[in-house]
């Protein structure tokens, strides 16, 4: 399997491990990025991901990646996990002591 493959088959897993309505909404971002109906998920990323220039491939699977496993975290189908909730900006004290 190669590098590609082993990605669109993660993000495939990852869309399909989210509870409704979140992976239906993900599969609308998908085909908005797209441009076009999915019909089979895996098919039709790895046929997207083929058209891209290998810059921009790497970029989309990258923050499709981050961006879903977020989405996991919070929106996966397993409600006994924990969430935890992490922050982007630094807190008020992160920035005073620096």
């Amino acid at each position: 399997m190669t590098p590609q493959e082993h990605a669109v088959q993660k993000l495939a897993q990852a869309v399909e491990g989210l509870a409704e309505p979140y992976r239906g909404n993900t599969v609308q971002w998908l085909e908005t990025c797209m441009q076009r109906p999915v019909d089979s998920l895996e098919e039709d990323l790895r046929v997207f991901l083929d058209d891209l220039h290998p810059v921009v491939r790497d970029s989309f699977l990258q923050y499709t990646h981050l961006l879903l496993t977020d989405a996991l975290r919070y929106f996966g189908r397993d409600e006994r996990r924990p969430v935890t909730v992490r922050t982007v900006r630094p807190t008020l004290a992160q920035i005073l002591s620096s």
